[in-house]
Order: structure tokens, then sequence, then C-alpha cells
């Protein structure tokens, strides 16, 4: 790539959050959009060079139990997606859509918050359900 610059710029303007791990699940790089989610939750970041180096479930306890999958992708370079719903002290409960991928020897995380997304389907299916009982309770007994 002649100007590697760009390809920092397009990562540090993406709204999902970007991690990069060794194999040894050390952080090795974040993105401004990862660095901001964390610096909100923590007091003690102020900068990425307090994250970097650092184990992936020291920063995300509640990933703990997904450690092993990411192990696996390591391993079999296969990808590992999930969605979970997670604490944030100022933004409430935040919906994530979580990939990883095998990165050379290592990891690469996207975070992405579907909190919104998810937030739109529960108001559909809650709709739905009043339409289908509104429906039932006015339509003539068969």
């Amino acid at each position: 790539m002649k100007n590697p610059q760009i390809l920092i710029n397009f990562i540090d303007s993406a709204k999902d959050s970007y991690h990069v791990l060794n194999e040894k699940l050390e952080i090795l790089e974040i993105n401004k959009a990862a660095f901001i989610a964390l610096d909100e939750v923590f007091d003690e970041i102020n900068c990425k060079e307090d994250i970097i180096g650092k184990k992936l479930e020291e920063i995300y306890p509640f990933i703990k139990d997904k450690i092993p999958n990411f192990k696996k992708v390591i391993e079999t370079g296969e990808r590992y997606i999930y969605e979970e719903t997670v604490p944030h002290p100022q933004r409430g409960d935040l919906c994530l859509r979580v990939e990883s991928f095998k990165v050379g020897e290592g990891l690469g995380i996207i975070a992405e918050d579907i909190t919104e997304r998810k937030k739109a389907e529960e108001q559909i299916q809650k709709d739905l359900k009043k339409k289908r009982y509104s429906t039932q309770r006015n339509s003539p007994p068969g």
C-alpha cells in the first residue's frame, strides 16, 4: 500500500470498535471508536497506551466466557460471531454484534453497536402482537 495513513484514517473513521490482538489475546491496536467507548467507562484510561498490551479480559471482564471461542478462531481460522447485551454506565445497556476473525497469528474483533436496531425490532414485534390481538378480538366468531 502506497499510503498506509489512508487505511489508518479509514479505520479510525469507522463507528464500530476495532481491536487487533496477538495470539495471547493481548491488545495490539484499537481504533478511535474503541478508545472512546473505553474512555467513557474507565477513569484510568487516558490514552491508547493504557490499553495496548493488556489482556482482552482485563479490559472487558464480561467477555471471559468467550475466550475459548476466540482461541478457537486463532486455531481454526473460523469466524465467531455473536450478539450480546452489556451494561454501559453512561449509555445504559448496549446490544453489540461482535465478529472475530483470524489476523496473522492473532485475532481481529469488530464490535458494532446494534442497540437502536434491536429496539426497533422489538417495537415491530410489539406492534405486530397488538395488531394480531386487535384483529382476533374484532373478527366475527367462526
